[in-house]
């Protein structure tokens, strides 16, 4: 039941009844919700052909206020669009949304007024709004794209009118994107371009598709010139674009830095060339060409690469080519270069990765520094060590024959010592003998004071002709295992009385044993002669300090030492120098025979030992020597 009306007559009953009837056929097919309210907004009928549009049971709103069945913001709307329809007698049209459980869904209301109700269509128009949405959301999203590209964006009719500009057109040539619209695209363009531009325009007309980048100069707002790389895609036949759309880049800053390095790259003094993989030639800069001797970079450029370096350097330029350098890294090879002349010389070349050029290649750079002149030196180098050589050489073989003479010489001098010093014993004996008959017989106080003199003159002979003999055949004793520090302890009071009253001695002989294996004579001799020959540097009132301790010479050795130190004259380097040899003495003459410290010497050398002195003028002098320490 639709409503309950008051009697009438029947001409307004038949008149009730027909519109009954429309309603009722009007309820039956419209596919949309049809709300029948009054005028403060209660329900009072719908139709039941969508009940899947009613988010409740007819109970729940028939005879409701349109607030109570939506409470809240929509309501409120809904009750105000009402009463706005009572008041205009217009159509009223809004839209409102209502949560299902399904999802939200969107509605648009239409409205109408009579005398005595309103009339609601609503319409499920959640699809539409969607889509509206999507298209809303790709737009926003493609012009989001737009207007974050630092690339600018034109797109122009058929004729070449300006139909669109990005925002980026004014970032790079300082117009507004309104102002450019409709305009012509080859007013900003260079005078000097626009006919090739024109004609290109007219090819991608015809073409469509994508065109190849060009360089062009456009006008700026300031009135002067940016370069900028140009793309043109032909979209006239597109529905959706019907345009010509030009993406351009600045490429001024990259065009300045190119003309930089080329200006760098072409005076540089560094030889320096680009090796561009798939081209047989280079791109030299000066220095190159007149390395090579070529009249300029343009005359080296027509040369195949193969012509200018040996095999083996063409080898490897293509197997850096063809493997590739890492960006930041560089290879170093010494190569072998071909002059224009055809003389070769060896190089130093440099290789790094080249930056790519606009046919797409990619390439190396190289600099090469000329190796001849450091050959060069390094050959006078060796050939100057080559001649030291050869001279240290000759001057060690003169040497090694100056001290084969030398020895040589103490050789025979050894044997002449020994064989003087064996005759002159013989003649001593004879001369002893006959010294030991007359001591028998009765002298007189005189004769026999002569006597004693004629002994000991013989004595003091016989122990030089034994020095010589010893000089003369370097023998050594009958050698044993003895303690140094007994030996050196035992002959206390013998080297005490040496030096007379006048001069002081100091022993020091370590604890413990110190066991060399020497000939006890020979060894007593060696530090009777030191002392004597102590005695005689110092003054009144000098010191001899005399040693005996062991020490470690290496790791893996040790050995027993002797020192014998005195405050006496020093010697002199010269002197210091010819120490040991035989014959050579600083005493006065009648003094010393020079023999001391050659037998010292020889003796030391024969017993395994080493001998060394330390002195200077003024500072005494300190005779050092060492052997092996035997085994307890």
């Amino acid at each position: 039941m639709i409503g309950a009306s008051p009697p009438v007559n029947d001409a307004a009953t038949h008149d009730n009844r027909e519109l009954l009837r429309r309603r009722a056929a009007l309820l039956t097919v419209s596919p949309d919700l049809i709300f029948w309210m009054s005028h403060d907004g209660v329900y009072l009928d719908y139709n039941a052909t969508s009940p899947e549009m009613l988010i409740a049971s007819p109970a729940a709103f028939l005879g409701q206020r349109i607030t109570d069945v939506m409470p809240g913001p929509d309501g409120d709307r809904g009750l105000a669009m009402v009463r706005r329809a009572v008041e205009t007698q217009q159509l009223v049209i809004y839209e409102y949304t209502i949560a299902f459980p399904t999802g939200t869904r969107h509605f648009e209301a239409r409205l109408l007024a009579t005398e005595d109700e309103v009339v609601a269509l609503a319409r499920d128009v959640t699809a539409t709004v969607n889509a509206d949405g999507e298209v809303a959301r790709k737009v926003r999203y493609y012009e989001s794209l737009l207007a974050g590209s630092s690339d600018m964006i034109v797109a122009t009719d058929a004729f070449g009118t300006i139909t669109f500009a990005s925002k980026a057109i004014e970032n790079i040539l300082g117009i507004a994107p309104t102002d450019i619209i409709g305009t012509s695209a080859l007013d900003i363009i260079h005078p000097d371009e626009r006919d090739i531009a024109f004609d290109r325009f007219v090819r991608a007309n015809a073409q469509g598709g994508e065109r190849p980048p060009q360089e062009r100069r456009l006008l700026h707002a300031t009135g002067g010139w940016i370069t900028c790389e140009i793309v043109a895609t032909n979209y006239l036949n597109d529905p959706a674009v019907e345009a010509v759309v030009f993406h351009a880049r600045d490429v001024s800053r990259r065009l300045q830095q190119q003309r930089r390095f080329r200006f760098l790259f072409e005076t540089h003094p560094m030889p320096s060339a680009y090796v561009l993989a798939g081209q047989t030639g280079i791109i030299a800069n000066g220095a190159f060409a007149r390395l090579l001797g070529y009249d300029s970079a343009l005359e080296i450029q027509a040369v195949p690469t193969t012509e200018l370096v040996s095999k083996r350097g063409a080898a490897q330029i293509g197997q850096a080519l063809a493997d590739g350098i890492h960006a930041g890294s560089t290879l170093s090879h010494e190569v072998e270069i071909r002059r224009k002349d055809g003389t070769m010389f060896m190089a130093q070349a440099w290789a790094t990765s080249a930056a790519e050029t606009d046919d797409g290649n990619e390439g190396i750079l190289i600099a090469i520094e000329d190796l001849s002149e450091r050959h060069a030196a390094q050959q006078a180098v060796l050939d100057h060590e080559r001649e030291l050589a050869a001279t240290r050489a000759e001057r060690d073989r003169a040497a090694l024959e100056a001290r084969l003479r030398q020895s040589q010489r103490l050789e025979s001098t050894g044997r002449l010592a020994a064989g003087v010093a064996h005759d002159f014993t013989n003649l001593l004996a004879v001369t002893m003998n006959y010294a030991a008959v007359l001591d028998r017989s009765e002298l007189s106080e005189i004769q026999r004071a002569d006597l004693q003199q004629i002994q000991h003159s013989a004595s003091v002979a016989a122990n030089l002709a034994q020095r010589l003999l010893q000089f003369g055949r370097a023998e050594v004793g009958a050698a044993e295992l003895l303690d140094l520090g007994v030996v050196v302890e035992g002959m206390k009071s013998l080297l005490t009385a040496t030096l007379g009253r006048d001069r002081d001695m100091t022993f020091t002989i370590a604890a413990g044993a110190h066991p060399i294996v020497v000939d006890r004579g020979q060894v007593e001799q060696v530090v009777l002669n030191l002392v004597i020959n102590a005695r005689d540097a110092i003054e009144q009132g000098g010191v001899i300090t005399l040693l005996v301790d062991a020490l470690e010479a290496d790791p893996s050795t040790s050995v027993v030492r002797l020192v014998v130190a005195d405050t006496g004259t020093g010697m002199t380097v010269h002197a210091l120098e010819r120490a040991f040899d035989p014959f050579f003495t600083t005493k006065p003459q009648g003094m010393g025979t020079g023999l001391g410290l050659s037998v010292v010497d020889g003796i030391v050398a024969a017993s395994n030992g080493t001998i060394a002195i330390e002195s200077e003028v003024g500072e005494g002098t300190t005779v050092t020597v060492t052997w092996p320490r035997a085994e307890d």
